[in-house]
């Protein structure tokens, strides 16, 4: 593996139940507002989390995230060295540069929207994850606005008038800019898997113990397949995969048992959806790409697989999160 390899994994749902307070009636009647105070806030931050979670995945959207957006802007230019350059291939396409952020940013605004909607949720708290929100939202609505502005340049066509005086000389700090928002969404993300990664298994013990096993399952199976990215990502010239090996055969232990509970669901009409198969066939896929990892001869080939596991895990969270 090398410094192509993705890294950039997207976020599972935290579980609402497991953040929200019980009910007040065993409470004593000598400190109500108290203890409804608590709830509301517990329950504030719980609305706040999920909205991070949204806005973050959105934000590292394969479709039109910020560095799928970025990596496509900068390629869109790429051949044009010179603003004469770039003039006359826009020419020869009818004077029609692509409004190079446009799908990139639908899902950015998204994001934006979930992170605004999260940081007035949280109700002023000063957790971690809500101080890195705060940032993040305070720099991702200046890169929106930026954006907008250069998209109405270009499908109005202003760089004929200007000769791209503009492009030439605002470019360079969009693109600061945009690289600045990707670092803070990192950041952000990493403060929203530390609280994920901590409540994971502890909603999958309650749920075992309320017999929800087929949930449980899908809990112990996204835990132990980030483990295993973790590894390889933090041990890039192993050569000894032994420690890999015993989370893989744990991941396909638990798998096995997801199936089960899968198929006991279904035969007792609990389940009429296929987002409980579909989030295991891609972990399934993404351990038939660590051993393609483990079996290749290269580094690129390696990072490819890397990668390959980094996509079929990212759609395992997609469909995670469908799940309700």
């Amino acid at each position: 593996m090398n410094k192509t390899a993705k890294i950039a994994l997207w976020i599972t749902m935290a579980l609402s139940v497991s953040v929200v307070a019980g009910t007040l009636s065993a409470c004593s009647k000598s400190t109500p507002n108290t203890q409804d105070q608590t709830k509301t806030q517990e329950a504030g931050q719980d609305v706040s989390f999920q909205k991070y979670v949204t806005a973050y995945n959105q934000f590292l959207n394969q479709t039109g995230g910020l560095e799928v957006g970025l990596n496509n802007y900068t390629h869109t230019q790429a051949s044009a060295q010179t603003a004469a350059q770039l003039a006359t291939q826009a020419a020869s396409k009818n004077a029609d540069v692509p409004p190079i952020t446009i799908v990139a940013f639908n899902y950015v605004a998204l994001g934006v929207k979930a992170l605004q909607e999260g940081v007035e949720s949280a109700n002023a708290q000063t957790r971690p994850v809500d101080l890195a929100a705060k940032e993040l939202l305070e720099k991702v609505q200046a890169l929106h606005t930026k954006a907008q502005e250069f998209n109405a340049y270009y499908i109005s066509k202003k760089y004929l008038d200007d000769n791209w005086a503009k492009d030439k000389a605002e470019k360079p700090a969009l693109i600061a800019l945009w690289k600045e928002t990707i670092a803070l969404n990192n950041k952000f993300g990493q403060e929203i898997s530390a609280i994920n990664d901590a409540k994971r298994i502890q909603d999958a013990d309650a749920l075992k113990a309320k017999g929800q096993t087929l949930q449980a399952d899908t809990l112990l199976a996204i835990s132990k397949a980030k483990e295993i990215l973790n590894a390889l990502k933090d041990n890039e010239k192993t050569t000894d995969f032994s420690a890999t090996d015993s989370k893989v055969v744990e991941l396909e232990t638990i798998l096995s048992e997801h199936e089960k509970a899968e198929q006991q669901a279904k035969a007792d009409k609990k389940l009429d959806n296929d987002f409980y198969q579909k989030f295991r066939e891609n972990l399934n896929q993404m351990v038939g790409q660590y051993r393609t990892l483990k079996a290749a001869p290269a580094s690129s080939a390696k990072a490819k697989a890397f990668n390959g596991m980094v996509d079929a895990y990212n759609e395992a969270v997609f469909y995670k999160n469908q799940m309700h």
